[in-house]
């Protein structure tokens, strides 16, 4: 469908009239024409159309949509004392500022169990640092969120004393 103006005065050129319809506008009724416009008049308003708004004009402002990606990180139960590990993430890659971690599992975790981790350098473990922390209880569907401030992020979780019949960890990062 062609692009849609409303005309409050004739062109002062013959273009091609596609249709129109009443309209209603603040109780008056009002005929609105669509218009095939060619020629000088359609790169003119092709200049108007592709030209942003001011970011004041009627108190309206862009922004950019945070965007989120998350995923199922593991469901492989861990026996006794089992751990976790998911492997870094890079902030640099996709500009990840805040994480938020999902889990669940038939038994309880190790005390304090559950970690977003962040670090800048991930060949040093002297360099990891606990963002967040919790116990999950059995049964028990447990969230964590932070910011991330480092370079890398990751999710780890240790089991408790007893095996895992079932398990599964989430994580959903966002920009």
């Amino acid at each position: 469908m062609a692009d849609q103006f409303i005309i409050l005065d004739e062109p002062a050129i013959t273009d091609k009239r596609l249709d129109s319809e009443e309209l209603t506008v603040g109780g008056s009724v009002v005929q609105r024409e669509r218009l095939e416009i060619c020629g000088a008049a359609a790169a003119e308003i092709a200049t108007v159309k592709n030209t942003a708004p001011a970011s004041s004009a009627y108190g309206v402002t862009a922004r950019t949509i945070p965007r989120k990606s998350g995923s199922v990180l593991t469901t492989a139960a861990l026996g006794i004392d089992g751990v976790y590990t998911q492997a870094w993430q890079e902030t640099n890659d996709d500009g990840v500022q805040l994480v938020q971690a999902v889990a669940r599992a038939d038994v309880a975790s190790a005390t304090g169990g559950f970690v977003i981790e962040e670090t800048d350098d991930d060949t040093d473990a002297n360099f990891t640092r606990t963002l967040v922390s919790t116990s999950v209880s059995a049964a028990t569907t447990t969230w964590l969120s932070t910011a991330v401030r480092g370079r890398k992020w990751r999710v780890r979780y240790t089991n408790g004393g007893t095996a895992q019949l079932s398990f599964k960890v989430t994580a959903t990062a966002s920009v």
